[in-house]
């Protein structure tokens, strides 16, 4: 496993802070895994981060939404919410899945996929023409 160390730098604009007293190139943290790089966010982090540890810090993704028309609650549909999230310390970002106020339930990338996979099959099959029987 790829692990690199985060390391304060005068050249790191993202940081947002002065640098100028000594910190340069001082180790603050480390990253691991496959997101193991000198960036202070991954491309897709939304999340302004300021003030915040670089230790410390949570990346999130644009949070989506889905009305869910099928399961409706006192007569209003509930909402899924979708987010992409990387915590300190994870190897790879996860996906956080919620309906409403319930239980979260967190994914890796590669059961996200498989699960994806799996609805748009479900959803394809759903739209099928089912050939009309003929009498018997």
């Amino acid at each position: 496993m790829t692990r690199a160390p985060i390391r304060l730098s005068t050249r790191n604009s993202t940081l947002g802070a002065d640098l100028s007293s000594g910190l340069d190139g001082q180790v603050v943290g480390y990253v691991s895994g496959p997101y193991a790089s000198p960036r202070s966010c991954p491309p897709w982090c939304m999340e302004a981060h300021i003030d915040e540890p670089l230790t410390e810090r949570i990346h999130n993704a644009w949070i989506q939404a889905v009305d869910l028309h099928a399961i409706p609650l006192a007569g209003l549909p509930q909402r899924l919410w979708l987010d992409l999230m990387l915590g300190p310390g994870d190897d790879e970002p996860r996906i956080h899945l919620q309906i409403d106020d319930r239980a979260l339930v967190e994914l890796t990338l590669a059961e996200a996929r498989s699960a994806g996979m799996h609805l748009i099959g479900l959803a394809a099959l759903g739209v099928m023409d089912i050939p009309p029987r003929s009498p018997a």
